[in-house]
């Protein structure tokens, strides 16, 4: 992916087209069940495609006893409803008109000096996708956007299109609060990838579809990039700003560590960029970008 794939779990939760807002109610229920049980004709996830966050080992204290059993645990994560106003309320430090009207303008501008240049390539790497793998090339989700509204996310599919029947424990969303800390995005050799879908991801080129999402205005390219929804109740309330602003193709998160940075360490970055955010940064990211994904930093 561009620089940072967030976890590509399907859509498990319901999704209100008419809204557009996430219904965290139903992400409750639906998130120790294994996702990616849409279709494409419904616009949801088809492929069973995702990105697991990888857990890592509880920490220990002398005597083997884990954090969670200590009584300065963390308190219970908020509610779901509570989840829900904060990701549709989220606010963040304001910018100028200005600032708002140029980035925009950029998003534009550099789509449509690279979409010419891109179509030729996006179509021989669908054929490509196509011919090694069954299913269809294009991968499609709901990610969480500007104010909780969820769109469509476009991306290449690089796994197995029955990638859930066969690792269906990677497609649970079941955390407590001493996983959060240790969570990875996404495995380091995740067997559900094909072998086409490994070098998509090392390149960064899988995600040349999310130029579209940048041009319909779902996206901007720079900014956190966009949430699941599966994974919303884990966000701690300050976390939440970030969807006070367009997601972005790439972010100073990934443009700081990409898959290397665990969940809370990606958040933290995402909220810096988004009380920091100017022009000049932007291109300073979009600059780092570039040289990250030529040289594949971080990438897998």
């Amino acid at each position: 992916m561009l620089l940072g794939e967030q976890p590509e779990g399907g859509s498990g939760a319901e999704f209100t087209e008419s809204a557009n807002v996430i219904d965290l109610d139903n992400v409750a229920r639906a998130r120790a069940v294994p996702v990616g049980a849409g279709t494409e004709a419904d616009g949801s996830l088809s492929t069973g495609e995702t990105t697991s966050v990888v857990r890592m080992p509880a920490q220990r204290d002398a005597s083997g006893t884990t954090e969670a059993a200590r009584d300065d645990r963390p308190p219970p994560r908020r509610s779901i409803e509570a989840a829900r106003l904060a990701a549709a309320g989220a606010v963040a430090p304001p910018r100028s008109r200005a600032y708002e009207r140029s980035k925009r303008a950029l998003d534009v501008i550099i789509c449509l000096l690279v979409l010419p240049v891109a179509v030729p390539v996006m179509l021989v790497i669908a054929l490509i996708v196509r011919l090694d793998s069954p299913g269809s090339p294009v991968f499609r989700q709901t990610r969480v956007g500007r104010g909780g509204r969820g769109f469509t996310f476009y991306k290449f599919r690089t796994m197995y299109s029955d990638a859930r029947e066969r690792f269906p424990d990677l497609y649970a969303y079941d955390y407590d609060d001493d996983d959060i800390p240790t969570l990875f995005f996404k495995l380091p050799y995740d067997p559900r990838c094909t072998r086409v879908g490994r070098r998509l991801r090392r390149t960064s080129l899988d995600e040349l579809p999310n130029l579209i999402n940048v041009l319909r205005g779902d996206m901007s390219l720079v900014g956190p990039r966009p949430e699941i929804p599966e994974m919303l109740p884990f966000y701690q309330p300050e976390e939440f700003c970030k969807f006070a602003v367009r997601p972005g193709l790439t972010g100073l998160a990934q443009a700081s560590g990409r898959n290397i940075l665990r969940f809370t360490q990606t958040n933290a970055k995402d909220i810096e960029y988004v009380h920091g955010r100017s022009f000049a940064l932007d291109l300073k990211i979009l600059a780092i970008t570039v040289w990250v994904v030529v040289l594949m930093l971080g990438a897998h």
